[in-house]
């Protein structure tokens, strides 16, 4: 089959959102949260002027701020239930100087919960600032503050996470001043975000785009939030008045719905469990293993909860046997897919998947389990239940294709420069999956493997970079390097798998659902693995990365999983992880990537014992 040469392919792509930032100055205050009447300001499609502060001192005491800087009532609220302002609160006040830019929060809170390691401390009670050039750039300065309430953390701590790697955006973080003054349950937290930290020109540019995140937790394993939003966006426009205000601007923007349902507005290709649910929108069977031809009764775990918040609900269920045929009745004994489509008057249809099994005519669910993760162990004959998820996820992945739902990737590719003139040769391929935050600009303006592959003439490997909004799929992936075998000659013995961060993760995880599809991988800044599954990964060369000083992916995390690995296949070569002394979060990428000893190590493995065939005719 001749094929014409393709830089550049892509295919649909399913499921996923940009996550760009604004840059600001926090101040957490004690007030009494009391105010007027508010004029509403909608920043959805308009920028809004914010005003001037003249003689800022940056040093919690908030006393040059007055009565004309931008409030904004933090009035969404990410909880399972309202709650008082005696128990949280929070309030925002923001204004503009030639230095940077400058935000008020006033921060009341009940119970004081903060982490304990600084890379962390987003996880408990703290302010998020972020800025960015404009609400589609994919670079971002995120500023993180722990307000320094609790006996066991009592100073005020901040955080900086910058993704980009531009030299004068990160010098102008050196600017960055946070200031605090506290009483009793109240903090006051006041910092100043130089513009250069977003790379904006003070002299040309007026307008950024801009996020905040107030996050309480109460001791739980959990956390609560609010932030200035809608349910349709997550950063606003902003821009510099020319003028302080005459008076206060107040606002609010109240969506019609809890901002937990956001999350259901986007289509969702999660298996079992459904992480996209929110308590009342979350629907329950009553039994997920069962003993009848009758399929089990099923309602919303708050049912009353969930009518109030979605209005009229309607909700149609489709069932689907272990052959992906649809069903009206439990036949036969096996597994089965329940698909509940919801719609209602307020938010965006969505799809909730519930995996049930049909025990034999003779069988009886008495005294048995009867939960969903049940119900996936038996279905995939599985007494690890990471094992059976794995498989769960792939059963539902092609039911999903069968309803035209399921996830697609769109996808880069880079060609070898001597692809077309070598007909009869058959290429590698490294599959390389990028992490967190990115959109198509960023992938277009490649990742450190595509501007390797760029500047080296004799770069033999067929790169092909996916994109994605969510956590990596290893079914989709499956689906894309299928695709790519047929188009291109592919050589299947020496297919290669890369991550970064959330690619890592990704990296871990495909590994481990398909470990006789590669030759080598490379999770770089990733977590995960799971140790208890290390011998699915026995014959698979391993070359880990992970910076020293990386607060998001700390070096102990991977080492669980490399003592594992090297406990089953021994403390060979083909086990590696390389700690970079020094080294944070987002510089890995280029580190690692742009090293020729790598590609050469990758170069030197072959799968072993394959058991698939060259999908080409």
């Amino acid at each position: 089959m001749n094929l014409p040469l393709r830089r550049f392919a892509r295919v649909p792509f399913v499921c996923g959102s940009n996550h760009c930032t604004s840059v600001f100055t926090a101040l957490v205050l004690a007030s009494p949260f009391a105010g007027a009447d508010p004029s509403k300001v909608d920043s959805r499609s308009e920028p809004v002027g914010i005003p001037r502060l003249e003689n800022l001192v940056v040093d919690g005491s908030g006393a040059e701020w007055g009565e004309t800087a931008f409030r904004v009532d933090l009035v969404t609220d990410d909880s399972p239930a309202p709650r008082s302002a005696e128990d949280f609160a929070a309030e925002v006040r923001l204004a503009w100087t030639e230095t940077g830019l400058a935000v008020l929060v006033h921060w009341r809170d009940d119970v004081a919960d903060e982490a304990t390691l600084p890379g962390g401390i987003y996880e408990r009670d703290a302010v998020e600032l972020y800025l960015s050039p404009s609400p589609g750039s994919p670079t971002y300065f995120q500023v993180v503050i722990s307000p320094g309430l609790s006996s066991a953390q009592p100073e005020l701590r901040h955080f900086v996470y910058h993704f980009t790697r531009d030299e004068a955006w990160l010098k102008a973080a050196s600017g960055l001043q946070v200031a605090r003054q506290r009483q009793g349950r109240s903090a006051v937290i006041e910092a100043l975000l130089p513009w250069g930290t977003a790379g904006l020109d003070f002299r040309t540019e007026e307008s950024f785009a801009f996020r905040i995140f107030v996050d309480d937790a109460d001791g739980g394993a959990s956390r609560w939030r609010r932030t200035w939003t809608s349910a349709e966006r997550d950063y606003h426009w902003l821009e510099r008045a020319s003028s302080a205000t005459a008076e206060p601007v107040r606002a609010v923007e109240r969506p019609p719905v809890d901002e937990r349902l956001r999350f259901l507005r986007a289509p969702q290709n999660s298996v079992p469990p459904f992480k996209a649910e929110r308590d009342f929108a979350r629907i329950e069977c009553d039994s997920y293993v069962f003993a009848h031809d009758r399929f089990p009764e099923w309602d919303f775990l708050d049912p009353i909860r969930t009518r109030e918040r979605l209005g009229a609900v309607k909700v149609s269920v489709r069932y689907f046997d272990e052959t992906g045929e649809e069903q009206h009745a439990a036949v036969r004994p096996g597994r089965y897919g329940a698909v509940f489509r919801v719609e209602s008057d307020v938010a965006a249809p969505f799809s909730v998947y519930r995996t049930l099994y049909r025990l034999p005519w003779n069988g009886s669910s008495s005294g048995e389990r009867t939960d969903e993760a049940h119900a996936i162990e038996l279905a995939e004959n599985a007494e690890e239940p990471l094992v059976a998820t794995m498989r769960s996820a792939a059963w539902w992945h092609r039911i999903k294709k069968q309803l035209g739902v399921a996830t697609r990737y769109e996808k880069l590719i880079e060609i070898p420069r001597g692809y077309a003139h070598q007909p009869e040769r058959r290429w590698p391929v490294l599959l390389f999956l990028h992490g967190s935050g990115f959109g198509k600009e960023t992938l277009l303006r490649a990742e450190a493997p595509l501007r390797f592959a760029q500047s080296s003439p004799d770069y033999p490997f067929i790169l092909v970079q996916p994109m994605s909004g969510a956590a990596w799929e290893p079914p989709a992936l499956a689906d894309l390097l299928d695709e790519v075998g047929r188009d291109y000659r592919v050589d299947l013995d020496r297919v290669y798998l890369a991550g970064f961060s959330l690619g890592g993760i990704g990296t871990w995880a495909t590994a481990l659902a398909m470990p006789d599809r590669f030759a080598a991988i490379v999770p770089v800044a990733a977590r995960g693995g799971e140790p208890a599954l290390a011998k699915r990964l026995a014959h698979l060369p391993v070359w880990a990365w992970n910076g020293e000083q990386d607060p998001t992916t700390r070096v102990e995390q991977v080492q669980r999983m490399i003592d594992a690995l090297k406990s089953i296949a021994g403390d060979s070569e083909k086990i590696r992880l390389t700690v970079v002394p020094g080294l944070s979060h987002p510089p890995t990428p280029d580190h690692v990537f742009s090293r020729p000893e790598l590609y050469a190590w990758l170069l030197q493995h072959k799968r072993r014992s394959p058991k698939r065939v060259d999908p080409r005719p």
